[in-house]
């Protein structure tokens, strides 16, 4: 009898981290979306439109010091330079 009401304690708190986990799913997929996926679109599509010649395609902009914001500040310096890179042979 008292092994069945521990049996039965911890089906129910096992219940409960499922439902606490199932319940913070959201949360963690919408803060990874924020914080990974749309700078990494945004990078994608920049360099997209970069090497189909547009170079029209303002900074990104940078918002913190983590990897893909190092990311971001390396591309704009790669783009500034071939920027002027063109605008020099264009001079020629």
């Amino acid at each position: 009898m008292l092994s069945s009401t521990i049996f039965s304690s911890m089906n129910e708190i096992a219940r409960m981290v499922a439902a606490a986990g199932f319940m913070l799913k959201q949360p963690i997929m919408n803060a990874i979306v924020i914080i990974v996926i749309r700078p990494v679109t945004r990078l994608s599509t920049a360099a997209d439109q970069i090497s189909k010649g547009d170079l029209s395609v303002p900074e990104l902009a940078i918002n913190g010091s983590d990897e893909i914001s190092q990311l971001a500040q390396s591309f704009n310096r790669m783009y500034l330079s071939l920027v002027k890179a063109i605008r020099m042979l264009e001079q020629e």
